[in-house]
């Protein structure tokens, strides 16, 4: 591509991100009367919740409700240090929209304003006003104002609003004021109060579209010039090592997932769902009969339909077309299933071998054995052979789907973005997204990524500048994008929203359950208590009883501000999978500096992680099966460690496989700890003669240990 039309692509990008940020903190007065709609749900005495917060922490004002009643509350409003008038007793119809007529001194207040200050309150419910008077304000910022939300904290309210505010035209408000306020009003009523840092923002984009491209050039000179180390090439492929290693991981999760007596073909609750709906879409419909899915039915216009996406279903046609296995088959289906993954790990491991030490590499035999034993009986995969349900089967199903679309987008990246290897990455990706969606927005962002890092090499790098590639690469990302929402596409069909699980039309979920979540499956301020799950609290305890080793999980009330409907015991994924953990760790920690063929791929990766661990944080459950999704970037990260481990010195070497060696049987004793535990105590569905085979189990070891009497 020519240096001019790349700057000024450049320079619009930058102009953007500039008016994106700043417009982000500016927002026009908003109106005064605001006419909106109010629903609530029934309360408890003395609950105090907000409806609108201005200004900051010691310097703010609140309108809020209070409930003195189940269905009766006032309304009330405070200005902090000063206080405020509350309304008499008001009786609400919970969960009915009622019209709220809102003036605020503090909706057009300047940042500063006098201590004495005053200005007209008035509130109308219902049509009657209920709540007025002259009432103290304090000044606000553009963007220092909340709908349903307290974030300036003080003692007066809880931290957000059960029920739900919404404009006349009914979008929802929450947060800040952007459905009060389009993008494009927004960035004009910035220009107009602050012509300066418009004038700024144009200036750095002027600036960035001038300097970005020759300094991407520089930089990407710089990586060019490096070059790998030489290691020592394998010529013998490791095929047999890795058969056995990978039977030796089979026969022990079809001996999981069938309760020790490989019975693969047996009936399971809660297993067929997917047989159901193979039936229903080979007749062309979307919903299901109700017995297909129970107390996980959301209920549309009269039909059942599940959150789950189709494809397990799709794989189960031909067998519904023959009429053999209905019911029977989600056993076998999941022991496929943890076949392609461990065979996708295998490839990974290759491809990574191969990216070291060139086309005819192949990786070391205790690298398979390593990589296999860890993801194949040390991982979260094997803990979903704890039960061949729904819920399960969609996670490893997304998970085979995941491993073998990054391989392809590894495979299309190694190339220079030539072949097709792109179009299967995004086939599976999305098959993956509609087994699981975290699963296939890693695989599609990692696509994505893909694209976005070979565009940058055309963009950037003057021997291979070409406006046709360039347009293909922009094609292919837009497609992954598109993959994406075709989850949402689906869900449409279903119920007429793009949300994936809209939880209203959950059997399971009532008016407080909802307004405990207010509606929503994702909230920013889970992050912290997903972290502490995910990431690094060793929720554990050794016990003197078979299986000895435990997960807890975190209690949300540890975590003010998360909104969870689902805490279910979760151990972090250094300690549940400290062999893929400490691999994808020895990868990024070293062999972008020291390996920089490896750079792209681990970039790429992480990009593919960031959005799903971003909704995984913020989801509204945390379950210990939900470790899975992040088991395909884990394989993918450990591939490139265990082959980069050839370049460290003979000392760091030895001490890094030592490491693997001693955690791998670790990893091994509490993913079968944790399976067998979950599937004997822990969940619900297990046939009687598991639970026996269980505690016969338990009563053995505990008496061979010295530990039972």
């Amino acid at each position: 591509m020519r240096r001019a039309p790349l700057r000024w692509l450049t320079g619009a990008i930058c102009l953007f991100l500039a008016v994106a940020w700043l417009a982000r903190r500016s927002y026009p007065p908003v109106p005064s009367p605001l006419e909106l709609r109010l629903s609530l749900p029934r309360g408890e005495a003395g609950r105090c919740e907000p409806l609108i917060v201005t200004g900051q922490t010691s310097a703010g004002t609140l309108l809020y409700v209070r409930y003195t009643g189940p269905d009766t509350i006032v309304f009330g409003y405070d200005s902090w240090a000063v206080g405020g008038p509350e309304s008499a007793d008001i009786r609400i119809q919970p969960g009915t929209t009622t019209s709220l007529t809102i003036v605020m001194p503090a909706f057009a207040a300047p940042l500063r304003v006098d201590r004495k200050a005053r200005g007209p309150l008035r509130v109308d419910y219902a049509g009657r006003t209920v709540l007025s008077g002259e009432v103290h304000y304090h000044g606000r910022a553009p963007h220092e104002i909340h709908f349903g939300e307290n974030p300036i904290g003080g003692t007066i309210t809880n931290s957000f609003l059960r029920g739900r505010i919404t404009t006349r035209a009914g979008t929802e408000l929450r947060g800040r004021p952007e459905a009060l306020f389009p993008a494009a009003q927004r960035v004009a009523d910035w220009i107009q109060r602050e012509p300066i840092a418009a004038l700024l923002a144009l200036a750095l984009a002027a600036l960035g579209g001038w300097w970005l491209p020759p300094l991407g050039s520089r930089l990407a000179a710089h990586w060019r010039g490096r070059r790998d180390p030489i290691v020592n090439v394998r010529r013998r492929p490791p095929h047999g090592t890795f058969a056995a290693t990978g039977a030796v991981c089979t026969l022990l999760f079809a001996a999981a997932i069938s309760g020790w007596n490989f019975d693969l073909l047996a009936r399971e609750s809660f297993g067929q769902f997917y047989d159901h709906q193979a039936a229903s879409l080979l007749h062309g419909r979307l919903d299901v009969p109700k017995e297909a899915l129970g107390e996980e039915a959301f209920l549309f216009e009269g039909k059942v339909y599940g959150y789950f996406g189709p494809t397990p279903a799709l794989l189960r046609m031909p067998f519904n077309l023959a009429e053999t296995g209905f019911g029977r088959l989600s056993r076998s289906f999941m022991v496929a299933y943890f076949v392609a993954c461990l065979v996708a790990a295998y490839l990974l491991l290759i491809h990574a071998a191969r990216r070291l030490g060139g086309k005819d590499a192949w990786p070391a035999r205790r690298q398979v054995v390593l990589l296999i034993l860890g993801a194949g009986t040390g991982s979260s995969l094997f803990f979903l052979g704890s039960r061949a349900y729904v819920y399960h089967e969609a996670i490893l199903c997304g998970a085979a789907f995941a491993l073998w679309s990054v391989w392809a987008s590894l495979r299309w990246l190694e190339r220079a973005g030539t072949g097709s290897s792109w179009l299967g990455a995004l086939v599976c990706g999305v098959l993956a997204v509609h087994a699981r969606p975290p699963a296939g927005l890693f695989a599609l962002a990692t696509l994505g990524c893909t694209a976005a890092v070979l565009l940058a090499r055309v963009m950037f790098d003057p021997r291979s500048r070409s406006s046709g590639a360039a347009l293909r690469f922009v094609a292919i990302g837009f497609l992954t994008v598109v993959g994406v929402l075709s989850f949402n596409a689906l869900s449409y069909g279903k119920f007429r929203s793009l949300d994936g699980a809209p939880l209203r039309y959950h059997v399971q979920y009532g008016p407080e359950r909802l307004a405990n979540i207010e509606g929503r499956n994702f909230h920013a301020g889970n992050v912290a208590y997903g972290l502490a799950g995910y990431v690094w609290r060793p929720n554990a305890e050794l016990r003197p009883t078979f299986p000895y080793f435990f997960i807890r999980g975190n209690d949300p009330l540890d975590f003010p501000g998360s909104r969870i409907d689902l805490p279910e015991n979760t151990l972090a994924l250094p300690w549940t999978m400290p062999t893929l953990t400490l691999l994808s760790a020895l990868a990024f920690g070293v062999m972008w500096r020291r390996w920089p063929g490896a750079t792209a791929p681990l970039v790429v990766l992480a990009g593919g992680l960031a959005p799903m661990a971003a909704a995984l944080l913020a989801a509204i459950a945390q379950s210990h099966r939900y470790t899975a999704d992040f088991v395909p970037f884990l394989i993918a990260a450990a591939a490139f460690g265990l082959a980069g481990s050839d370049i460290l010195t003979t000392t760091a070497r030895r001490w890094w496989l030592g490491l693997t060696f001693v955690l791998t049987p670790v990893a091994v004793a509490i993913t079968l700890a944790v399976t067998v535990h979950y599937q004997g105590e822990g969940v619900w569905g297990v046939s009687e003669e598991i639970k026996a085979r269980y505690l016969a189990m338990r009563r053995w070891s505990d008496h061979v240990l010295g530990l039972k009497p």
